[in-house]
């Protein structure tokens, strides 16, 4: 199956092959799928799922790929922002209950002080290119 490059990526090269999403990793690979893990096993359906292993052949990460547009470079709509605003909640929510590893590495603009159950996590990039809509409406968050 051929790869596709995908637009945006930010920092990463970032292409689909079939249902997944490449992707470029790290050393914090290991922590974020155990977070990924952990929001499939609570029912938080707003991210992409860990595929398999979470890696290819090539050692670069594998992740569901979620169907859907953004608004970028738009703004969200009056309507749309509402349902913004329900899926950080639920995220908040959903990470509450997540036990960081010991030996979680994160990147390094986000996961400080990061330990105690509770707490939740924040994606930290909830821009309009991170956030995947359907008819419009907020609907996951990559």
């Amino acid at each position: 199956m051929d790869e596709v490059p995908l637009t945006g990526g930010g920092r990463n090269a970032v292409s689909r092959r079939g249902d997944s999403v490449l992707r470029e990793t790290g050393p914090w690979a290991a922590a974020v799928h155990a977070l990924l893990r952990h929001l499939e096993a609570v029912g938080f359906e707003g991210a992409p799922r860990v595929v398999d292993s979470g890696f290819d052949e090539r050692g670069g990460e594998v992740l569901s790929f979620i169907e859907g547009e953004f608004v970028h470079p738009h703004a969200w709509s009056e309507e749309a922002r509402p349902g913004l605003g329900r899926l950080l909640r639920a995220l908040q929510v959903a990470t509450e209950s997540f036990l960081v590893p010991a030996d979680a590495i994160w990147r390094s603009w986000h996961g400080r002080r990061l330990g105690d159950a509770g707490t939740g996590i924040g994606h930290c990039d909830t821009g309009p290119w991170n956030v995947v809509a359907r008819n419009a409406l907020p609907c996951a968050l990559i």
